[in-house]
């Protein structure tokens, strides 16, 4: 089980540790701030994409097996995690039938399907027309729990580091994230809470990479603590007359496929209620404008705060 006597890992502001976790009114956790990792990939049918997936999965299992508690491979309800075998990432992804439409998709959870958890995993992957034919986008998102020496800023980078080396992403980012059920209808239950939270400390990621992966194809989400561009998009920021350039507060690390920015030595998370604002991201924003993506739908449904506009108008939150 995780040490709690670790140190977190962020400085969080005071006034957001006294809102945590965010309960309903069963007194069940349903928002929680982990830091995390979200990246977006093709050919999930090759299998050497579905292997990398699963040197992925297999490093985020073994740090976590004590405390994660269901899981889902395929499609169906989640099960208990003892009910699954030791390979069992493993054995699904070297067996699945690419050509399904569905695709494939895990989840390793913490905590109860129904509630945000302390720490996750979770992948979808496009089927082989839906990736060559569409250039439908992929994903892997992991969370960790602050108390997680995986949550240490280095680790965190060098983790991302190992992980774009294995899937070549095509894009993707890190850092402070604000984290909701995996089931979706409850998440879209509480999306008034989450967009409080988001408006409140802007530089909290509300992610939903299942639905952001169907928009991000010509542009990316944007920036956080950690942006991972491959080649493709970092020759597009240099291209032409570009006036793409970053301060001496920003890291740049290559791996093979790309780069990784990086936004100081740890993740902000400044409380707008108070005036704490943080300069890097809008810095950030400013140079990644070029590729990034400027269409994106409600994240729920148009009845939901995360409206088009709303959600738009978050994706630009850094501009001035």
């Amino acid at each position: 089980m995780l040490n709690d006597t670790h140190e977190a890992n962020a400085d969080l502001p005071e006034t957001l540790k006294a809102m945590l976790p965010i309960r309903d009114t069963e007194n069940k956790s349903v928002l929680k701030v982990c830091p995390f990792l979200t990246l977006y990939f093709k050919n999930a049918h090759l299998e050497s994409t579905r292997m990398a997936v699963i040197d992925c999965a297999e490093e985020f299992l073994a740090a976590f097996k004590d405390d994660i508690e269901w899981g889902l491979l395929g499609v169906g309800k989640p099960q208990a995690a003892g009910t699954f075998s030791e390979n069992a990432t493993r054995n699904y992804l070297q067996s699945v039938d690419v050509t399904n439409d569905d695709g494939w998709q895990i989840y390793w959870q913490s905590d109860a399907p129904n509630e945000a958890s302390d720490c996750g995993l979770q992948a979808f992957g496009k089927s082989q027309q839906q990736s060559e034919e569409l250039g439908h986008l992929s994903y892997l998102s992991v969370h960790f729990p602050l108390q997680s020496p995986l949550s240490e800023p280095e680790a965190l980078l060098e983790l991302a580091l190992r992980w774009c080396e294995k899937l070549d992403p095509f894009h993707g980012y890190g850092g402070m994230g604000i984290i909701h059920s995996s089931d979706r209808f409850v998440a879209a239950q509480h999306e008034i809470k989450e967009y409080a939270l988001a408006q409140r400390f802007p530089a909290l990621e509300v992610d939903y990479p299942l639905k952001h992966a169907l928009w991000s194809r010509e542009g990316i989400k944007g920036g956080n603590w950690l942006t991972i561009l491959s080649s493709y998009w970092d020759q597009k920021l240099k291209q032409g007359d570009s006036q793409f350039k970053l301060s001496a507060a920003f890291e740049i690390h290559p791996y093979s496929g790309g780069i990784i920015i990086r936004a100081g030595k740890s993740p902000i998370v400044a409380d707008h209620n108070s005036g704490a604002k943080p300069p890097i991201y809008n810095e950030l924003a400013q140079a990644l404008h070029p590729i990034r993506l400027t269409t994106h739908p409600a994240v729920h449904t148009s009845q939901g705060k995360f409206t088009r506009q709303a959600f738009e108008e978050w994706l630009e939150r850094f501009d001035n």
